[in-house]
């Protein structure tokens, strides 16, 4: 395992403690790959730029 996935592990050891919630070891991987996933995407929400002006939608159609 290199340096910085040992970083990640730890990372999510001290966020599951801020908030006590035990996660077992053997799913601190799984954990920290979703959880890089979901910062992804979170990047992503965040590069779309709208205006100030913008009405909400409040009914989702696809």
């Amino acid at each position: 395992m290199s340096e910085t996935e040992q970083d990640r592990i730890t990372e999510v050891r001290f966020l599951a403690r801020q908030v006590n919630l035990p996660i077992p070891e053997a799913c601190l991987p799984g954990v920290q790959a979703n959880l890089a996933l979901l910062r992804t995407h979170v990047d992503l929400v965040e590069s779309v730029s709208l205006p100030d002006d913008c009405t909400p939608a409040y009914v989702f159609t696809p």
